[in-house]
């Protein structure tokens, strides 16, 4: 789906991220959070495997940008 084009609605009031970023590093994060939001994107933000996971269970993300360490 392309940025700021509108999505089914889903059950929860909140619209699904676009992209979840799942990286230890903070700096990391900010910086592709920062980025991805200036072109359009909504982004969502975990520092542990356990955190990302429960968030791709409950807000279901398009994308899903992992540390690849």
């Amino acid at each position: 789906m392309l940025p700021n084009q509108e999505s089914p609605a889903s059950p929860s009031s909140v619209p699904s991220p676009d992209v979840l970023i799942v990286d230890r590093s903070h700096d990391n994060r900010e910086v592709l959070s920062t980025v991805l939001r200036r072109h359009g994107y909504q982004t969502l933000e975990a520092d542990r495997n356990a955190d990302g996971l429960r968030l791709v269970r409950e807000c279901h993300p398009q994308v899903l940008v992992l540390d690849a360490e």
